[in-house]
């Protein structure tokens, strides 16, 4: 018997937050994929799901025990904030056979997924990737797009400032928060020097 293409399973985790949301949109629009809506809040995630004839399920990322019931091709996360967050999500969507791919912007949890997935994505044979957010991903590929045919980048700056009416959900506000005090290098005076978050800082500052 004849049929369409199999369309592909994604679990997309914290659907109803502010890039979740947007991000559930695009995917409900694309026939290749039949879209799994997860989340923790029932109300906003059944009204999401109505809306957008999509498949939903009240998910905490923090307990991924039931993720392999789901039968993902790929999970999303979208959930965050990522600075408190563990890998649990990635193991357990890499353990089922799936692609794995966040909205991480915390540099600490980015810089410990290559040694902690690399390893068992390859032997599952399928990809893990990590920082598909503002930055590093959506920057870059602006950076790539414009150095097309240059031979050489001396220096990059890169800083993202929220725009007054950008969305801005309860996971967008504790990631902000959470590097409040924290200590940071700022770059002043010809030198890289100790400093915290909440320090004034001199024109031309630049932190890492």
């Amino acid at each position: 018997m004849g049929g369409g293409p199999l369309r592909r399973r994604v679990v997309l985790v914290g659907a109803t937050g502010s890039f979740g949301e947007r991000l559930a949109e695009l995917l409900a629009r694309d026939s290749r994929f039949e879209l799994v809506l997860a989340a923790r809040r029932p109300e906003p995630l059944q009204a999401l799901a109505a809306r957008l004839g999509a498949e939903a399920v009240v998910f905490d990322r923090r307990s991924p025990l039931g993720l392999k019931t789901m039968d993902p091709w790929a999970v999303v996360d979208a959930a965050g904030p990522f600075q408190t967050s563990d890998l649990g999500l990635a193991e357990a969507a890499i353990g089922c056979g799936a692609h794995y791919l966040d909205l991480a912007d915390g540099r600490e949890f980015v810089a410990r997924c290559p040694a902690a997935l690399d390893a068992a994505a390859r032997r599952a044979g399928v990809a893990a990737i990590t920082g598909a957010s503002s930055t590093p991903a959506l920057t870059h590929a602006a950076l790539d797009l414009m150095t097309n045919g240059w031979t050489r980048v001396d220096r990059i700056a890169v800083a993202i400032s929220g725009g007054s009416r950008a969305p801005r959900g309860l996971a967008v506000v504790r990631s902000i928060l959470s590097y409040a005090g924290r200590p940071v290098r700022v770059f002043t005076g010809g030198g890289w020097r100790g400093g915290t978050s909440h320090q004034r800082r001199s024109p031309g500052w630049a932190c890492v």
